[in-house]
Order: C-alpha cells, then sequence, then structure tokens
C-alpha cells in the first residue's frame, strides 16, 4: 500500500512537473513571438521595392533593365503565392 501511494504522488509531482514545463514553453513562444519578423512581409516589401525599380528604370528608358525587374518581381510574386497558400 505505501509503495502504491509513493508510486501516485510521484507520477502526480512528475506530470505536474512536465505540464508546468509545457505551460512555461508556451508562455515563452507566445511572448517572444512578436520579435519574429513575418516573411510574407518582407517579400511583400521586395516585391514593392523590384516594381518601383523597373518603374523608374523604364522611365529612364532602360528597357532590358526594366524587363529584368519585371521578371525578378514575378519571381518574387510566386514566392508570396507559395507562402499563402502554406498559410491557407
Amino acid at each position: 500500500m505505501m509503495f502504491y501511494l509513493l508510486q501516485s504522488t510521484l507520477i502526480d509531482y512528475c506530470a505536474y512537473y512536465v505540464m508546468a514545463y509545457i505551460h512555461l514553453k508556451i508562455q515563452v513562444t507566445i511572448m517572444f513571438s512578436f520579435f519574429k519578423k513575418d516573411p510574407l512581409k518582407q517579400l511583400n516589401k521586395q516585391y514593392s521595392a523590384k516594381l518601383e525599380q523597373a518603374m523608374f528604370s523604364q522611365r529612364n528608358g532602360d528597357i532590358k533593365g526594366y524587363s529584368q525587374l519585371t521578371f525578378e518581381a514575378e519571381q518574387i510574386l510566386d514566392k508570396i503565392k507559395t507562402l499563402e497558400n502554406k498559410i491557407t
């Protein structure tokens, strides 16, 4: 009987510490999650910058540079779409 009570309390303590560890891990994850940068936001910023560079190249008469920058912007847009599909 004594062994059963000792075993029962030991299991209860282990379960308590495991639950406390999981709770702490969740709190730390939530607390520091705002430090993580959103890759989708970063890609959107890169996409806008590429389109702006392409626009200035076109205005300056550099059609070859415009087409290259537009191509790079389309590649970034494809990455954005794949990330959006993974999220949803």
